[in-house]
């Protein structure tokens, strides 16, 4: 089921510099790296996901539903909307081949479910989605003036109406050996590569919305199973 996602190409301006280097981070990483990340970040048992269903449930209800999940990594949250039923369709969007190929074998058999192997500005659905979840810090990967296209972006592919979720820590802590770079940049060092973040706000992220007229209707504060601070935006489009 891949004939109602499609790739825009019409970008004007070559962006997500960062972006495409993490996406070569991502291509060269250990399959099981994720799912052992969001083990040391205590994200294993969805506690992030579980958090905001609360706040999105009653839209959940609704059996002509669409959602759209970027950045999917090895399916964690595809997995958990696919559970939220009845929900009618869920796309998928992650710039990395490898990823895309391996979740796409695991759903073959889920005609629910729609992945595109692009960035945050190239996809293209052909229908208005009601929820847009952006979760792990993925919009950290980007720099400010990408972080707004990213933003417009998004804002054009919801109804009115329609939540945008953005998930990340309030700081970079863990098992990583980190490095304070210029701009605000911050190279996470591994033994198969470097994963680039720029440093970001919650009054941050809420500004850039405000500009692709999403309203902030939620801000949640929680810890992971292993004590990180990390801080949930639920937008919402008018």
């Amino acid at each position: 089921m891949e004939t109602q996602i499609q790739r825009d190409d019409r970008q004007q301006k070559p962006t997500f510099q960062y972006s495409l280097e993490n996406k070569l981070f991502f291509e060269n990483a250990p399959t099981d790296w994720l799912s052992n990340l969001a083990r040391i970040k205590g994200l294993q048992t969805n506690c992030d996901l579980q958090l905001i269903e609360t706040h999105i449930r009653q839209n959940l209800q609704n059996p002509n539903y669409a959602a759209l999940e970027l950045g999917f990594g090895y399916g964690r949250a595809i997995r958990w909307l696919r559970e939220q039923n009845p929900i009618k369709r869920i796309y998928g969007v992650d710039h990395c081949a490898r990823f895309f190929s391996l979740l796409k074998q695991d759903l073959k058999n889920d005609p629910s479910v729609t992945l595109i192997n692009c960035s945050a500005t190239k996809f293209k659905v052909n229908e208005p989605l009601d929820l847009i979840l952006w979760m792990w810090a993925g919009f950290f990967e980007l720099d400010e003036g990408d972080k707004q296209i990213a933003m417009t972006h998004i804002s054009a592919n919801l109804i009115k109406g329609g939540q945008f979720v953005i998930e990340f820590p309030d700081e970079i802590i863990g098992h990583e050996k980190i490095e304070e770079c210029k701009n605000g940049k911050i190279r996470v060092n591994t033994d198969f590569g470097n994963l680039n973040v720029f440093k970001g706000t919650a009054s941050g992220i809420v500004d850039i919305a405000k500009a692709a007229e999403l309203q902030l209707a939620m801000e949640l504060s929680y810890l992971t199973l292993t004590a990180i601070p990390r801080r949930i935006l639920i937008f919402e489009k008018h």
